[in-house]
């Protein structure tokens, strides 16, 4: 059974745009089937993103999907961006909206979870995949300490 933090490009058959409008900036989003909220920007991202206080430094974007999180975020607060997915056609896409967003600069990186990633990073954002189980979400959380600077917020 294929699921969005499995790469399958057969998936691939219907790309849309995807529009939100948050912080008082418009944005948009390339998506397509195979990828997590395919149809619409979901309504924890939204939650999520209403509730991150200030940030400053550098952003990791952690299971990053099609770039939501991240780049409102970078948009919005003008940090330096690092996107990481396990699902390479999902960062392509990240990589895509990051551009069509005027998001420059950002570092993506094909990775499960903190396997590729090296550095520390003053923030970072999940939205964890929860139908991955919860091994894999807690791997998630229990590696972000580790790789946050000090005094970093997740």
């Amino acid at each position: 059974m294929s699921h969005y933090f499995i790469e399958d490009p057969s998936l691939l058959t219907n790309e849309r745009i995807l529009e939100l409008e948050i912080f008082n900036m418009h944005f948009k989003f390339l998506s397509n089937n195979g990828l997590f909220s395919c149809d619409k920007v979901d309504e924890a991202s939204i939650t999520l993103l209403r509730n991150i206080p200030p940030i400053s430094g550098t952003l990791l974007d952690l299971g990053c999907g099609y770039g939501t999180l991240g780049i409102v975020l970078a948009k919005k607060y003008g940090v330096k961006l690092t996107m990481a997915d396990i699902n390479s056609i999902a960062l392509d896409y990240a990589i895509k909206n990051a551009r069509l967003n005027g998001i420059d600069g950002i570092t993506p990186i094909h990775s499960n979870s903190f396997e590729n990633i090296t550095g520390t990073f003053n923030n970072i954002v999940l939205n964890p995949p929860i139908h991955a189980g919860k091994d894999v979400m807690y791997n998630m959380y229990e590696k972000s300490a580790q790789q946050l600077t000090p005094g970093g917020a997740l």
